[in-house]
C-alpha cells in the first residue's frame, strides 16, 4: 500500500532539482550575510534595482542548480567514484568551481552593468575601487563557491542515495528468484517419491481385482492432478489440502489396509489458513517410510489443531534396521520451504512413543 508519506517522497525525489533552487537562492543570500552581518550596503536600493538583483540571484540559483546536476551525471559515466574516489573528488570540485566562476562573472557583470552602469572588468581593474566594494566583490565570489559545492554535495549525495535503493531493490528481486527457483526444486523432489510408493500397488491390483484397480487410479489421477496443479503454487488453502489428502488416504487404505490408520480433524474455522502444498502428504509418506506398519502393530496418524498450529502426529514404532536407501526428502524439505515462503519454521517434537511435527498456520 503506497502511504501519502511515500508520494511526497517521490514527489520530491522526482522534482528535487526545482526544490533546490530556492534553496540554493536563499542559503546564498544567509551566507553572503553571515560573512560579515554588520556591513552597510554601497548604497540604497530602490525596489526595482532590489527586484533585478534578486532576480538575477533566482536565475544564478537555476544555472548554478542545472549545471551542477549536468556535470554530476556526465562525471558518473566517465568518471564513476569507484574507479578513483580521490580523482574524481578533485575533478568534480574543479568542474563545479569553474562552473560557478563563469556564471558568477556573467551575473556580476549583468547585475552591475545594469545597477551601476559599470563593466565589472573595470572596476575589479580600476585602480580607484575602494577596499570595501572590493571586499563586497570578493564576499560574493566567496559565498557562491560554498553554495555550489553545496549542490555537488547534495546532489552526489542523492545520486548515492538512488543507486543504493536501486542496488537494494535489485538484492531483493534476485533474492526472490533465486527462493522461487529453490522452492521449485523442493516441489519437483515430491513427484519421484511419491509415484514410485503407488506403481507397484497399481500393478499388483490389476491383477487381484479390477474394479478396485480402476477406483485406486481414479484416486491416485485426483492426487497427482492436484500436485500438478499446485506445483506453482507457495502457500495453499489448508480446506484444500484436506480435500487432496481425503484421495491421498483411500491410496494408503488400499496400499497398506488398517496397519495404517489416519484420522483428520480440523475445525472449520482454521480451514481458510495456509500451508505449503503436498506438506500433510510428504509427513504422511515420512511417517510410513520410517515407521512399523503391520496388523500386531498398526500406525496411528492424527492431523489436527493444537495451539494455533497444525498438528501432524503418529505413534513411534521405528524399524530396528531402516533402510540404508534415502531420498532425502522428509522434514528438511519442509522446513525449507516454510522457511522460503514464510521465514517460518514447523516444530519437531520426538518423545519415547510419539514422532510429532507442528506446523505454522499462515494467513
Amino acid at each position: 500500500m503506497i502511504t501519502s508519506k511515500t508520494k511526497w517522497i517521490e514527489f520530491i525525489n522526482k522534482y528535487y532539482k526545482y526544490f533546490l533552487i530556492p534553496i540554493v537562492f536563499f542559503t546564498h543570500k544567509l551566507l553572503f550575510f553571515l560573512t560579515d552581518p554588520y556591513a552597510q550596503p554601497i548604497r540604497k536600493l530602490t525596489f526595482q534595482e532590489s527586484f533585478i538583483q534578486n532576480l538575477g540571484l533566482l536565475f544564478f540559483s537555476f544555472i548554478l542548480v542545472y549545471g551542477s546536476v549536468r556535470n554530476v551525471n556526465r562525471l558518473n559515466k566517465r568518471l564513476p567514484w569507484a574507479a578513483s574516489p580521490i580523482l574524481r573528488l578533485i575533478a568534480q570540485v574543479f568542474v563545479q568551481l569553474m562552473l560557478s566562476t563563469i556564471w558568477i562573472f556573467i551575473y556580476q557583470f549583468v547585475v552591475v552593468k545594469m545597477l551601476f552602469d559599470v563593466n565589472i572588468f573595470s572596476l575589479i581593474t580600476s585602480p580607484d575601487l575602494t577596499p570595501g566594494i572590493r571586499f563586497v566583490i570578493w564576499r560574493f565570489f566567496f559565498t557562491s563557491a560554498l553554495v555550489s559545492l553545496f549542490v555537488s554535495l547534495i546532489i552526489t549525495g542523492r545520486n548515492f542515495r538512488m543507486e543504493t535503493a536501486e542496488m537494494k531493490i535489485q538484492a531483493a528481486q534476485l533474492k526472490q528468484i533465486a527462493a522461487q527457483a529453490e522452492l521449485q526444486a523442493l516441489k519437483l523432489q515430491l513427484d519421484p517419491h511419491f509415484v514410485f510408493n503407488n506403481f507397484s500397488t497399481v500393478s499388483a491390483l490389476i491383477e487381484e481385482d479390477k474394479a478396485l484397480a480402476q477406483s485406486f487410479v481414479e484416486n491416485l489421477s485426483r492426487v497427482y492432478r492436484y500436485m500438478v496443479q499446485n506445483i506453482h503454487s507457495d502457500t495453499i488453502t489448508l480446506q484444500r489440502e484436506v480435500k487432496f489428502i481425503e484421495s491421498y488416504i483411500y491410496l494408503i487404505s488400499i496400499r497398506h489396509g488398517d496397519n495404517v490408520r489416519i484420522k483428520v480433524n480440523i475445525p472449520e474455522e482454521f480451514l481458510q489458513k495456509r500451508i505449503p502444498p503436498i506438506t500433510l502428504q510428504l509427513l504422511i509418506e515420512n511417517a510410513i517410510k520410517h515407521n512399523i506398519a503391520s496388523h500386531t502393530k498398526p500406525l496411528n496418524i492424527n492431523i489436527g489443531v493444537a495451539d494455533d498450529m497444525l498438528r501432524v502426529s503418529n505413534n513411534l514404532q521405528r524399524f530396528s534396521n531402516p533402510s540404508q536407501i534415502s531420498t532425502r526428502i522428509g522434514i528438511e524439505n519442509i522446513k525449507s520451504r516454510y522457511r522460503i515462503v514464510s521465514g517460518k519454521e514447523p516444530v519437531v517434537i520426538e518423545t519415547a512413543d510419539d514422532f510429532i511435527v507442528e506446523l505454522p498456520l499462515l494467513d
